[in-house]
């Protein structure tokens, strides 16, 4: 019987990675927030503004994580 190879991915890839669905579980909570206020108000350019920040830099932290692995 063969062996299974163990392939595993560094610490800090791992930990970028552990990181970044935080972040963007966050994101996405945000982004129902704007969408309850858009039905009775004005969303913001800042608003919008913050959550493709915390979405360009999970995905920036991402990509120099599988750099790394």
């Amino acid at each position: 019987m063969k062996g299974t190879p163990l392939n595993t991915l560094p610490k800090e890839s791992v930990d970028a990675i552990v990181r970044s669905t935080e972040r963007i579980e966050g994101a996405a909570s945000i982004l129902a927030m704007l969408e309850e206020k858009a039905d009775g108000g004005r969303v913001t350019p800042s608003e919008i503004a913050a959550v493709r920040c915390v979405l360009e830099s999970c995905a920036a932290e991402l990509d120099g994580a599988w750099v790394e692995a």
